[in-house]
């Protein structure tokens, strides 16, 4: 009978042992309503031990004692001439049920399958999580894993704050990451505020707002001409008052804002939006100039 047969996980071999049930020596079940489905009408038996799975139906052979009468396997609900087996089912869930028509109630049957499983006795469902927690997931810790750890949107529970640079951190410690970060940023704002409180009476004090030192020899553009020096600039669409402090430097004349007339040697136009500069020669072509510019007056 398969109940003789050895099915253990070797621990050195790292593998179940199976043998063959003897052609001689089948099991024998009796056809019978199945108890844990009551109202169902569900006929059939357990076998001793659960065939090993093998593509695409089971090693499974059936045949009813009173006639010698050979059943099919099937995979659905079955004829009075068939069987079904949940051999096919995930294999935590395959117990070596067999499932048959009521015509068969009460009929006695002989079962062969070339080889049985591993599963679903307890000894052999004792060696499998023996296997599985100890040699796969290993509860103490003392196995690392071998690819990445999926945990499909659900919780890690319970899990120890971190201290060293490759430990996972849990909710509590980011969370006081949070609130000192928050705490952080309320005292710099305070900060800011109590800084922009001394600094804003400053704003008063500035006199001008843009400032620019520059130098030209406008004698490079050509013997004579009239070309711009600079522009005032537009602040909130507004013109900004300047001043316009220059020298001439080949010819030794300095002054502030506007000079000469048309009849000068050269001449510094205010147009109110830009300074030009005119020149007749090189030898008073070159300009050097500071020009300040300023949104609106202020009195102390």
């Amino acid at each position: 009978m398969s109940k003789r047969l050895n099915h253990r996980y070797h621990p050195i071999q790292k593998r179940f042992i199976y043998e063959t049930v003897p052609e001689g020596e089948p099991e024998l079940k009796q056809c019978l309503e199945l108890e844990e489905y009551p109202g169902t009408a569900t006929f059939g038996f357990r076998l001793d031990e659960v065939p090993e799975k093998v593509t695409p139906v089971s090693t499974l052979r059936i045949q009813r004692v009173s006639d010698n009468q050979n059943f099919t396997e099937v995979v659905v609900q079955p004829g009075p001439l068939q069987f079904y087996s949940n051999y096919h089912n995930d294999v935590f869930s395959r117990d070596g049920l067999i499932i048959m028509d009521e015509v068969n109630a009460d009929d006695w049957f002989r079962i062969w399958y070339d080889r049985c499983g591993p599963v679903n006795s307890f000894e052999n469902q004792k060696y499998v999580q023996d296997i599985t927690l100890l040699e796969k997931l290993s509860r103490d810790g003392s196995l690392p894993m071998l690819g990445d750890l999926n945990m499909n949107l659900k919780k890690i529970l319970n899990l120890a704050a971190g201290t060293n640079p490759t430990d996972a951190v849990n909710y509590s410690q980011l969370d006081n990451v949070l609130q000192a970060l928050v705490a952080e940023i309320a005292s710099r704002a305070s900060s800011d505020a109590t800084i922009n409180s001394k600094l804003n009476p400053l704003l008063n004090l500035v006199k001008w707002n843009g400032f620019s030192l520059r130098e030209r020899d406008y004698a490079v553009d050509g013997a004579s001409g009239t070309l711009g020096m600079e522009s005032y600039e537009v602040l909130f669409g507004t013109v900004q008052k300047s001043i316009l402090i220059w020298y001439n430097v080949r010819t030794g004349i300095g002054g502030i804002g506007a000079y000469g007339n048309s009849g000068s040697d050269f001449q510094v136009i205010d147009t109110g939006l830009q300074y030009n500069f005119r020149w007749t020669d090189p030898s008073n072509a070159l300009m050097r100039w500071c020009m300040i510019q300023w949104m609106t007056d202020h009195y102390s």
